[in-house]
């Protein structure tokens, strides 16, 4: 393939749409039910076309020897555009580089002026004996308590940062929240540190923005995101052993959030939030999803495996 900007784009976005196609085919055929699972599944769909693209950065093909139908596709649609593929690609980079300022500049924001809760000041000595309590039974097997920052700015909790995560929470919360509900609010935020989920994310938002033109990325991130907070639901209700805890905690947030923060636990539509409340309080029906996945090794290994033989196949 040759190196034209619309090329490389269109091919991406041709790749990502038939392992996206792939991915949500396989979760409908097995009957894959496990938040977790259907976020790795996502996960692989979204992200590994571009291991192709880049082994086309690397081994480029020319169109005239093209053998894959998504090469060809992408170097006929490249040249086809001519300058309005770089223009293209350059829209793409534009809007990329203005959501990862967006979203650099907000949890610098969130940030500004938080503090570790060893170092914060509590005028009632109960209060940091309750949150001191709750980090601590909330950590469950991650061996260490993760970093914990308190800031006075209403309606923030949230996990925050790739390299050195920590738990951003406002006071506010910490005092109307009992002792429950505060463990399990950070028993779910220290789920999205242990599975590297603002990692996963970044990364898939970077994709979402090179091919903003493309719907099933942008439909394929989004359910991504929704799984990934129902999957941090599963595993705080793992560590603390109380859903009505984690759901009673989630309305909370709901309720007192000031402004748009979506990295809050509240994260999502109200419609996504109103069917995670439900769920938690359902208890049946969430252990049925886990019990279920368990008897569906092969289909999730297999829908998992077709998205990496698709990818293969036609770049």
């Amino acid at each position: 393939m040759s190196i034209v900007p619309a090329s490389l784009v269109t091919h991406l976005a041709l790749t990502s749409l038939a392992t996206v196609a792939w991915a949500f085919l396989a979760i409908r055929r097995f009957r894959i039910r496990c938040p977790a699972t259907r976020a790795l599944v996502l996960t692989v769909a979204v992200l590994l076309p571009v291991v192709g693209l880049a082994m086309h950065l690397v081994y480029p093909e020319y169109c005239d020897r093209a053998w894959g139908v998504v090469s060809h596709l992408a170097c006929v649609s490249g040249m086809a555009l001519g300058r309005a593929g770089a223009y293209l690609l350059s829209v793409g980079l534009v809007v990329g580089t203005a959501q990862l300022t967006a979203g650099w500049m907000t949890h610098r924001g969130v940030l500004r002026g938080a503090v570790s809760v060893g170092s914060a000041e509590w005028q009632d000595p109960s209060l940091a004996a309750k949150v001191a309590g709750a980090i601590s039974r909330a950590s469950g097997e991650l061996g260490k308590d993760p970093a914990v920052l308190v800031t006075e700015k209403p309606g923030i909790c949230c996990s925050v940062g790739i390299f050195r995560p920590a738990v951003v929470i406002s006071r506010e919360f910490c005092r109307i929240m009992d002792d429950e509900e505060l463990e399990a609010v950070l028993a779910h935020e220290f789920a999205h540190i242990e599975r590297r989920d603002n990692l996963t994310g970044l990364l898939a938002r970077i994709i979402r923005s090179l091919t903003f033109f493309s719907p099933a990325v942008h439909l394929a991130v989004g359910q991504y995101m929704y799984e990934r907070e129902k999957a941090a639901d599963d595993r705080a209700v793992r560590v603390t052993g109380n859903r009505l805890a984690l759901a009673s905690a989630i309305v909370k947030v709901a309720r007192y959030r000031r402004g748009a923060l979506s990295m809050s636990l509240t994260g999502g539509s109200k419609a996504a939030l109103t069917e995670r409340v439900r769920r938690l309080i359902d208890a049946e029906d969430a252990s049925n999803e886990a019990g279920e996945d368990k008897r569906r090794v092969f289909g999730v290994s297999t829908a998992i495996a077709g998205i990496v033989a698709v990818t293969l196949l036609i770049c």
